[in-house]
């Protein structure tokens, strides 16, 4: 992935982004960060931060028509003062995208290319987690939608693949987003996994490379503290860049269709 946009750019879809949706996730964003931030979170954490979370999900789509509606506030507590849940979370965040990256087809993480059962490792868990948000906070969830948002929400890995999104990354000339849908895959291999368990690596890579150029352009605009959520900052523009009347800022660096298939 290569940034085509200037920063004055980076800052004009970031300022127009809804202030609503910049509002829901500064404040989930607030209590998720330390749940990340410490070992074993207690109530003081979990209780709130389920009841905003669960909030701002439903804001954004959860319970309306056609959308999963999410379990109760209980749940919610439940799933996020289970050890598991937790520890899975963290292991996710180990990869964070300003430490990740691509060369050719060979994914890096700090620098190094990892081998086979680091990788399977990285990608399983994503997976996995994402599974087990869709079944302990939502009913009956089959699309990558909501537990995306969830996980973005939580750990600002990645953006999440909502309508606006994938048609942004379909835009920018990434292919496999045309359906209206996408199934929430169980296991790691096929094309539909590897969207999601690649795109991390490729939003690292050109994080990296026009670090320079994101810094100035959130520093200039009305949310300079997203300097440190790159993943949430790639979901603005990629959300923003669905807009067929607002320039692309972010296009696949090269024409292969499968774009997603790394090593």
């Amino acid at each position: 992935m290569k940034l085509i946009g200037n920063e004055n750019q980076i800052v004009t879809a970031i300022n127009s982004f809804p202030s609503n949706y910049h509002r829901d996730f500064i404040i989930v964003r607030d209590n998720s960060r330390k749940y990340t931030s410490v070992p074993n979170p207690g109530t003081s954490i979990t209780t709130p931060l389920a009841k905003d979370l669960r909030d701002v999900l439903k804001k954004w789509g959860s319970d309306q028509r056609r959308a999963p509606k999410p379990r109760g506030v209980k749940e919610f507590e439940n799933t996020l003062t289970d050890p598991l849940f937790h520890s899975m979370l963290l292991d996710v965040l180990e990869t964070k995208i300003s430490q990740i990256g691509v060369l050719g087809k060979n994914r890096y993480v700090d620098k190094q290319k990892p081998g086979f059962d680091r990788l399977n490792f990285i990608d399983s868990k994503l997976i996995y987690i994402l599974n087990y948000l869709a079944g302990k906070l939502f009913i009956d969830n089959t699309n990558v939608t909501y537990p995306m948002k969830a996980l973005l929400l939580l750990a600002a890995y990645m953006p999440a693949f909502d309508s606006n999104v994938r048609a942004g990354l379909k835009r920018g000339g990434f292919a496999g987003f045309s359906s209206t849908r996408l199934v929430l895959p169980k296991r790691i291999g096929n094309a539909d996994s590897k969207k999601i368990t690649s795109l991390p690596f490729l939003l690292g890579e050109c994080w990296s490379s026009y670090k320079n150029i994101f810094i100035k352009g959130v520093s200039k605009s009305n949310y300079p503290n997203l300097i440190d959520e790159p993943a949430r900052i790639f979901d603005i523009l990629l959300f923003m860049q669905s807009d067929n009347t607002l320039p692309v800022l972010l296009e696949q660096y090269s024409s292969n269709n499968k774009w997603y298939d790394l090593q």
